[in-house]
């Protein structure tokens, strides 16, 4: 993994941690897949929530390099995967993304985990 993204992932992933403890904090996210030039697929994850001044802050939480069908189950999976890194996978409030199947999956999720959605 590149240096500089390893540092800017510990440095989010801290902000995070300090925001889930110290306040009640609760996530939305919006999610897309592409295919690059070469050929690679990926999914990238942005993250929506209010910080302790009241402001909407929106920030790339994650790409994810996909490396098998796109199916719905294993979006699914690999979003959970990266949510559990974050650990934030219990705060997760709302979720949308362009992929009928996938969001059917991960809201059913939210509403099995007893979150809102």
């Amino acid at each position: 993994m590149n240096l500089l993204f390893t540092i800017a992932k510990a440095t989010f992933k801290s902000e995070l941690a300090y925001y889930c403890d110290k306040f009640d904090v609760k996530f939305a996210l919006t999610t897309d897949c592409w295919t690059a030039t070469n050929q690679q697929a990926y999914m990238g994850t942005t993250i929506h929530y209010i910080n302790k001044n009241w402001k909407m802050e929106s920030k790339l939480l994650d790409i994810i390099e996909m490396k098998e069908s796109h199916s719905g189950l294993y979006l699914f999976r690999k979003l959970t995967e990266s949510l559990k890194d974050f650990e934030i996978e219990n705060r997760i409030i709302r979720s949308v993304q362009k992929f009928k199947n996938f969001l059917l999956k991960f809201n059913f999720f939210l509403h099995f985990k007893n979150f809102s959605i």
